[in-house]
């Protein structure tokens, strides 16, 4: 696959990217955009097991996401939308702790953005931002 990778980029850059430039300002919107999709997919990957958002948020840290530690209410809107999308399910317990778990749906489409990212992300930090070689 890396071989195939590196042989579509030189050729894209011979041809279809010849005269393509990016200014830093469409490179920050690009990495901006991929670290996005990547607070999904680190979001949808812990939510294969049941978790508050509370444990969410600890767990993000562990994986060195600290974005949602002074913005907890931004968790609960990426849960929220997630839900609303008929990704998640929830349960109160007990505690009035409110657990969510990614149903079928969800599921499904973390295995595509898994598969998307490990086949996407190089390539995109490769054509467009100039990162590796």
């Amino acid at each position: 696959m890396e071989n195939r990778l590196k042989k579509l980029k030189q050729s894209m850059k011979s041809t279809v990217f010849q005269d393509l430039t990016f200014n830093e300002k469409q490179k920050e919107a690009i990495r901006k955009n991929v670290k996005q999709e990547n607070y999904l997919e680190n979001i949808m990957q812990l939510l294969v097991t049941e978790r508050t958002g509370m444990d969410l948020i600890k767990l993000l840290r562990a994986r060195r996401i600290t974005r949602f530690e002074e913005q907890e209410g931004f968790i609960y809107t990426i849960l929220h939308e997630l839900e609303q999308e008929g990704l998640l399910t929830h349960r109160w317990d007990e505690s009035e702790y409110k657990f969510y778990i990614l149903n079928r749906k969800g599921l499904k489409l973390l295995r595509k953005m898994e598969k998307s990212s490990l086949e996407i992300l190089p390539l995109l930090q490769r054509l467009v931002l100039g990162e590796g070689s």
